[in-house]
């Protein structure tokens, strides 16, 4: 009498297959794009700290990158107010801004 061969079973789950990402498409991902800072590691763990401290108390921004975003808008809308009688300015297309530091 022979034994039967074993089979492994097929998986049809995606998560254990490894067929699915964990990226989730956002809402306004047409609207978006990349902005890549450099950031002094004491400073980017105060962000860090910081984001959970007010996400905690309620902001609505669920995600780090939401929260940076909006700390970004504020920090532009303020620097509008100082220096363009609080007027937005006209958005700069890539490759305006020179690389490396001004001055």
């Amino acid at each position: 009498m022979s034994t039967p061969a074993l089979k492994k079973a097929d998986v049809n789950d995606p998560i254990v297959a490894g067929s699915a990402s964990t990226a989730r498409p956002a809402s306004n991902a047409g609207n978006q794009k990349k902005f890549t800072i450099r950031l002094d590691q004491e400073l980017l763990g105060r962000i860090r700290a910081a984001y959970l401290a007010d996400a905690a108390n309620g902001s609505g921004l669920n995600t780090l990158s939401k929260w940076a975003a909006h700390q970004l808008e504020k920090a532009v809308e303020e620097s509008e107010q100082r220096t363009n009688d609080g007027q937005p300015r006209p958005p700069l297309d890539p490759g305006i801004i020179p690389t490396g530091p001004l001055g």
